[in-house]
């Protein structure tokens, strides 16, 4: 059947498309790469959708829930950490004024979920490589306008 998520990748570098429904960035995060996470611009506070880092990628799988790490801009104002279909918290405030993101840490072991560079939560677990950015929403919103500002942080 047809999912009831569409995803868009990023203002990144060579994208390529596997599905007319899906893109996913072609580059990636590899452990020895100086490339540690993204950063971005909500355009919207009112509209849910996923910022992610996926492994998957060679699947072509998209879905939010099988995003290994991402955040979920819940449409209220308020966005979370999330790994696959669990919700981990806290719930954070944001505005269309920050810069939310996910990066790895120094030692490359755990992935911080952060806005305007202030960590709001720290997952441990086990980081799989190649890591690809994903972009999920639900296809009334548009997805083309719901992120600005996009960009590959670097170590």
């Amino acid at each position: 059947g047809v999912s009831t998520y569409a995803c868009l990748a990023f203002s990144v570098p060579r994208v390529y498309i596997p599905s007319p429904l899906c893109r996913i960035s072609q580059l990636s995060i590899s452990p020895k790469d100086k490339t540690r996470g993204i950063v971005f611009s909500p355009c919207s506070t009112s509209e849910w959708f996923f910022v992610g880092l996926s492994c998957n990628a060679q699947k072509k799988t998209t879905h939010p829930d099988h995003m290994l790490f991402s955040l979920f801009c819940m449409g209220n104002g308020k966005v979370t950490a999330r790994c696959k279909t669990d919700e981990l918290g806290p719930y954070t405030n944001y505005s269309t004024q920050d810069k939310l993101g996910l990066r790895l840490d120094k030692k490359g072991k755990c992935v911080e979920f952060f806005i305007n560079d202030r960590v709001f939560f720290k997952m441990s677990r086990k980081v799989e490589f190649p890591l690809h950015v994903v972009q999920a929403f639900h296809p009334v919103n548009g997805g083309d306008t719901l992120v600005k500002d996009v960009r590959w942080l670097q170590a």
